[in-house]
């Protein structure tokens, strides 16, 4: 990244390319891990309460 003439920044497309590609596995990873917990909390709203206490 580089400031230009009236404080302008620029930033280099591989630069630019490489932010982007981390955000997009970030929200990947995001959308995965709240996919689980939803599965997760599913699964136990499924679960009957009286198989535990047997």
């Amino acid at each position: 990244m580089r400031q230009c003439g009236g404080g302008t920044l620029e930033i280099d497309s591989l630069v630019l390319e490489e932010m982007i590609s981390i955000g997009l596995k970030t929200v990947h990873q995001l959308h995965e891990a709240l996919n689980q917990r939803l599965m997760n909390e599913n699964w136990l709203i499924e679960k009957p309460l009286s198989t535990f206490l047997q």
